[in-house]
């Protein structure tokens, strides 16, 4: 475990921790650092400090699997041969790695290596186990390495087998390789010679033998032995791109996620067959399991932005595709006007899929469209952020430099720039369309988390600050890339959906004909089974008659009556079998011609008993029949009896014959009319009632209208129950009542009337000033402070006095104003002043004729702005109303809310005042139950009183809801 200042210094270790079998972590903290770990070994402890409670678990799960992989590595103090001191020997502590053996100062510098050996197919190795000695000798540069262990036999003959296991490995690649290249030939789709361009560049194109396989190209030359041998090697998967280049005549180029081939060959005809060929083997490769920007790709699946653009007009669409594999990309296209973005792939086309269709497919629908046209698209992924840039290399300048750059990724293009600032010009731009991208090790490039791009001969390495930074970026530019280049993994993701769904369409066609197959077979059995018994039976049918012609032979006689008893036996069992399948049966029919059958038979006797038993049978069968058909006939004489006698008293004995006719299966016909009947009668009866409640509520209140609507609602059904009569006397008393108060307030108001006129005559002055009064009071400022017109100063009359006969007058205009025709304003013969004096004793000054007209107009203009209030419509609003719903409404069974008629009720008596009008109340609630189901839901509540409020005088009314419901109000 080795530590650094920062991911950029990577050159220099701050320190390193040898990991042990011994080892242990464990979680810690420490003051200021919740999310520390401590690493303990034999030697030395470590404590580092997360930043965060995963960061920790993921540290410290990886430390333990390294401690894991600690017990089976192998590594130690060994003596080194060779060097200038201690008699050429040294001891030094050594690790066996994959490839390479390093050796180091000791055990606690294990990140500087002092030394390495790589090894190679051609190393070798020279053991000695009588010495515990080995020699490592690389036979392509001659260099040795000599070790010498203890004389502990376990270490030594575990680091001998460690090294063989790895030359062995080398030496099964070797075998593997050629093989390889047998099979290379055996299976190749193409091979040739082409001409290849050198990896460094330049105009000298050397030529190769190329061998394309269904998942690589092999790169061949003869050696120095006249044998083919393989100098490069070009894996094919998914994410592989293949274009032709202008990097010279028939120029091509191979992308692969580790590298780029460039090659040429001499004919246009041959560059097409070849990319023909290397396309086929792209789109059937299978991807890399192993590969991790892949399966972090897979993730981005998910992130997709899937779009579509419809197209109604017959005009140009003004998009311009462009073939990538056998995708349509969007070359060109304006956003604003298509809604179509550039680098954008086409799914579909009218609902139809094409992600596995051939572009010529593809492009053979979209010739001679006609609108409208439906296009869906999948958008190229879009990423923008911060990276460190390695620039390219001057030539003899081996340095590297480092530069942060601004990367976006959008439209199937990165660009980078200095900055994010808009105006910040362009550093670079890579097109993905034949691109790859590639992790990089930092021993390739001295950092940690770098990634690269390929492009053509344009390469780029990047690094993010973070593992998870760079794998975000590589996985995105990994699918961003893909749907560049066609499709890549995305293709063999959508052909194995597609052969998914294909095999359970044909394991369900299977299955089908797996029954169906099963079924013939066992038909074919059965058929077998009958025929083997038929012809079983058949053989002893030939037997006995064999048997029969042989025992003739011996006396006639015997024959005769062997062949009665026969006939007889057969007969009988004949009969037994017909009688016994007769009374499995159970049909009365079928057993009386059984019977009759048997008793034909003249060798079956009449006490077989088979036949006695099926007498005995029928009898009882035909006696089950006839209660059956007795019941079935008891109950249709009873419903028809109950159906002909059935009233709203008796329909329970209806029901009850309905029940017993549906128990014994009576006619249907006869079932349908009694059950129809029965809901008639149920819905009369449940009628009258309601009408008796209704006449019994009007009754109870003794209110005239209640009595007349409940009476001529009783009249519209015939119902002519006491009640009606009751309702009739007590409405002609409430008549006559009524009556007998108006005649009494008629005269009432005809004497006051009479004396009010007495009054006016005698307080009446001459004609002539009577009509000057009267004009100077119309022409009077009928303000109530104006002081100005004929007011007497030696009259003791004050404001007050006049305050108080405005409130009389006001209170009792109604009746004189009914009554006198010859008065202007209504006058009361009573004055509440402290003098006691009446009208009579003096004539009205012009202030007191004034304020009383005053107080007359502005009681008609409040009338009026009532009035106009109420026409305009209501003032209460929804919120209002459904807090008054909510107020009242119950919520049955998890049901939506709501309120039945006797809740109705009570609010439409809270806002009207009206008490005990239920008939007036329930059509008032049938106007609101708009869809007949017995209740009233949120929306059929506002509506109704909606309906009310735009009826003439019906906003003053829910304008009541209002005041019932306001800020402070509470309705109980």
């Amino acid at each position: 475990m080795t530590y650094y200042v920062d991911h950029n210094s990577i050159d220099k270790a701050k320190g390193d921790l040898l990991l042990t079998a011994e080892a242990s972590v464990e979680e810690s903290t420490m003051p200021g650092k919740p999310f520390c770990i401590t690493v303990t070994t034999p030697f030395h402890t470590l404590i580092v400090a997360a930043k965060d409670v995963d960061e920790r678990a993921a540290w410290k799960a990886a430390i333990e699997e390294s401690i894991m992989q600690a017990k089976n590595s192998i590594r130690g103090y060994i003596t080194k041969k060779g060097g200038l001191v201690d008699r050429g020997k040294s001891r030094k502590f050594f690790i066996l790695h994959d490839a390479a053996i390093t050796w180091h100062q000791d055990h606690e510098h294990t990140s500087a290596i002092q030394g390495m050996m790589k090894l190679t197919p051609e190393t070798t190795i020279a053991a000695n186990d009588d010495k515990h000695s080995i020699t490592l000798t690389d036979t392509s540069t001659n260099a040795t390495l000599g070790l010498r262990f203890d004389s502990n036999n376990h270490e030594y003959n575990a680091w001998k087998q460690g090294i063989m296991s790895i030359l062995n490995k080398f030496a099964a690649v070797e075998k593997a390789t050629v093989e390889r290249i047998e099979n290379a030939y055996e299976n190749a789709t193409k091979r040739g010679k082409l001409r290849m361009r050198p990896p460094k560049g330049g105009d000298v194109w050397d030529e190769y033998y190329f061998v394309l396989t269904a998942n690589e190209i092999l790169v061949m030359e003869k050696n120095a032995e006249g044998q083919m041998e393989v100098i490069d090697l070009y894996e094919i998967h998914p994410n592989c791109s293949v274009f032709e280049t202008n990097l010279g005549h028939y120029a091509f180029e191979l992308v692969t996620s580790k590298k780029v081939l460039h090659v040429m060959s001499d004919s246009r005809e041959s560059t097409s067959a070849w990319i023909h060929a290397i396309r086929s083997s792209i789109a059937n490769s299978q991807p890399e399991s192993d590969d991790p920007l892949l399966q972090a790709a897979l993730s981005k699946l998910e992130e997709d932005v899937f779009y579509d653009v419809s197209f109604h007009e017959d005009k140009p669409l003004g998009v311009v595709l462009e073939r990538s594999g056998e995708w349509a990309l969007v070359k060109l296209s304006n956003f604003r006007e298509t809604g179509v973005s550039i680098g954008s792939a086409l799914t579909s086309i009218n609902g139809e899929s094409c992600i596995l269709k051939s572009y010529a497919q593809t492009i053979e629908k979209l010739k001679n469209w006609k609108p409208p046209l439906h296009l869906g698209f999948r958008r190229a992924p879009r990423k923008s952020g911060y990276l460190v840039k390695l620039s390219r290399q001057r030539r003899g300048n081996s340095q590297k430099n480092w530069k942060e750059r601004f990367f976006v990724l959008e439209e199937g293009r990165l660009v980078y720039k200095e900055n994010e600032s808009p105006d910040a010009p362009v550093k670079g731009d890579v097109p993905l369309m034949g691109s790859a991208v590639s992790l990089m090790s930092s021993a390739e490039t001295g950092k940690f988390f770098c990634f690269r791009v390929v492009s053509g001969v344009t390469s780029l390495v990047m690094q993010g600050v973070t593992m998870d930074e760079m794998m975000d970026w590589a996985s995105t530019l990994y699918h961003a890339i893909a749907i560049a280049n066609g499709g890549a993994h995305i293709l063999s993701i959508e052909r194995k959906r597609v052969e998914e769904q294909e095999a359970r369409e044909r394991a369900r066609e299977e299955a089908i004909a797996a029954r169906a197959r099963e079924e013939a077979e066992a038909k074919r059995q059965k058929e077998e089974a009958e025929a083997k018994a038929r012809a079983e039976e058949e053989a002893r049918r030939k037997a006995a008659e064999e048997e029969a012609r042989r025992r003739a032979a011996l006396a006639e006689e015997e024959r005769l009556k062997l062949e009665a008893a026969d006939r007889k036996q057969k007969a009988v069992d004949e009969a037994c079998g017909l009688l016994t399948a007769a009374m499995s049966q159970d049909d009365s029919a079928a057993l009386a011609a059984a019977i009759k059958r048997a008793e034909g038979m003249e060798e079956v006797e009449s006490d077989l008993p088979v036949l006695v038993q099926a007498k005995e049978h029928l009898a009882a069968v035909q006696a089950r029949e006839e209660a059956v058909r007795q019941a079935r006939a008891d109950a249709e004489n009873t419903l028809i009896v109950a159906s002909e006698s059935a009233t709203m008293d008796n329909c329970d004995t209806l029901a009850s014959a309905l029940h017993a006719g549906e128990e014994a299966s009576v006619d249907q016909n006869l079932i349908n009319n009694a059950r129809a009947q029965l809901m008639a009668l149920r819905k009369e009866k449940a009628m009258i009632e309601e009408i008796k409640g209704i006449l019994n509520s009007a009754i109870a209140y003794e209110m005239a209208p209640s009595l007349e609507e409940a009476i001529e609602t009783a009249q519209s059904i015939k119902y002519c129950g006491p009640e009606v009569e009751e309702a009739r006397r007590l409405l002609e008393r409430l008549k006559v009542e009524e009556a007998r108060r108006v005649e009494e307030e008629n005269a009432r108001l005809a004497a006051e009337a009479a004396a009010l006129d007495a009054e006016m005559a005698a307080t009446a002055a001459s004609t002539e000033e009577e009509e000057k009064l009267v004009q100077e009071i119309e022409g009077v400022n009928l303000a109530p402070d104006s002081d100005e017109e004929g007011a007497d100063a030696g009259e003791d009359f004050d404001d007050d006095d006049i305050g108080a006969h405005e409130v009389e007058t006001v209170g009792g205009s109604s009746r004189a104003e009914s009554t006198t025709s010859t008065a202007g304003a209504s006058m009361s013969t009573d004055v509440s002043g402290s003098t006691g004096r009446t009208l009579g004793s003096r004539r009205p000054s012009l202030k007191d004729m004034g304020r009383k007209l005053g107080t007359r107009a502005e009681r008609l203009e409040k009338e009026a702005e009532r009035s106009r209030v109420t026409a305009e419509g209501s003032i209460t609003t929804d919120e209002q109303l459904e807090r008054c719903f909510h107020s009242y409404a119950r919520r049955v069974d998890d049901n939506e809310p709501s309120l039945n008629p006797m809740q109705f009720s009570t609010i439409f008596r809270l806002i009207t005042g009206e008490k005990g009008n239920l008939f007036k109340e329930m059509q008032m609630f049938q106007k609101f139950d708009k869809d007949n189901n017995g209740c009233l839901y949120h929306n059929d509540f506002v509506k109704g009183w909606r309906e009310v409020a735009n009826s003439p005088g019906g906003g003053t009314i829910v304008d009541k809801i209002g005041r019932l419901i306001g800020e402070d109000n509470v309705m109980l």
